[in-house]
């Protein structure tokens, strides 16, 4: 019984196990091997193979190139230092 039932769940085929126990059953013919050669995994599981598109690494190369001076000065312009907004803030 726990074989038919390791069976059934790894298989997900409660179903059909349940119903060749029955008909074993009623024929008096039901015996381990019998049920492990019904229910044997006959092919090997495939992996899909995937078609993905790889996306564009330029732009991570922007984010790790160093700025152009003029991004610096702009930068520098919208975070202007005012130091009597610093004292407030500590």
């Amino acid at each position: 019984m726990t074989e038919a039932l390791y069976i059934a769940a790894k298989q997900d085929k409660e179903h059909a196990v349940a119903t060749y126990l029955a008909e074993q059953l009623q024929a008096k013919t039901l015996t381990l091997i019998g049920l492990q050669q019904q229910f044997r995994f006959t092919t090997q599981l495939e992996i899909p193979i995937l078609q993905t598109q790889q996306h564009s690494l330029q732009d991570y190369d922007q984010l790790l190139s160093p700025p152009t001076p003029d991004e610096c000065h702009r930068v520098s312009v919208d975070r202007k230092f005012i130091p009597e907004q610093a004292d407030k803030q500590q």
